[in-house]
């Protein structure tokens, strides 16, 4: 499991690699910490890495948070909806953490944009729960030229835990308009 906090998740390391937003170049994590499921080379709903804007028209940011970097994101060429990607970390030990928390930048432009939400599911336990108030509905930003917005999410209920989290990108609409991105 990840012991050392802060833990912190960058898509600009060497070991990142951004993709084409294709399933046969969906890029490279840089990270064992996190999966992506299902696995974008299998052409679904998936997280892809990406650099500029995303392929797909009317929707996803010009760029990552920085303005030069990496970040990941839902590609919405790909799958029928309603279907959801997911970007899952193995085991965090939280055990000595009083008020642990989770924090993220997110951009979400286009109009087939389900939500982005927030799971937990503690050791033992094969139950995910939606982490309480970390659940962002529909499309934030207008444009992807819009800023990328900060989210922090409480996880002081599972202070002491090992749990897994997990971020939950939904595309509800009939077209590709649905790249949620996170950086």
């Amino acid at each position: 499991p990840v012991t050392i906090f802060p833990h912190i998740l960058s898509f600009d390391t060497p070991a990142t690699t951004p993709g084409t937003g294709v399933p046969t170049n969906a890029g490279v994590t840089g990270t064992t910490d996190w999966e992506r499921i299902p696995d974008p080379a299998n052409g679904g709903f998936a997280f892809y890495v990406g650099t500029g804007k995303t392929p797909t028209a009317a929707t996803g940011p010009r760029n990552d948070y920085s303005g030069k970097g990496n970040y990941i994101y839902s590609e919405g060429n790909y799958g029928i909806a309603p279907i959801s990607a997911i970007f899952a970390s193995k085991c965090l030990d939280l055990t000595g953490m009083t008020t642990p928390s989770i924090e993220f930048m997110y951009h979400m432009v286009g109009v087939d944009i389900g939500a982005l939400a927030l799971q937990v599911v503690p050791a033992n336990s094969n139950a995910w729960v939606n982490i309480p108030g970390a659940s962002i509905t529909g499309a934030v930003q207008t444009a992807s030229i819009d800023q990328w917005k900060y989210f922090k999410a409480d996880l002081t209920t599972w202070a002491g835990q090992v749990i897994k989290i997990r971020f939950v990108a939904q595309k509800t609409g009939l077209g590709s308009a649905s790249d949620i991105a996170i950086d």
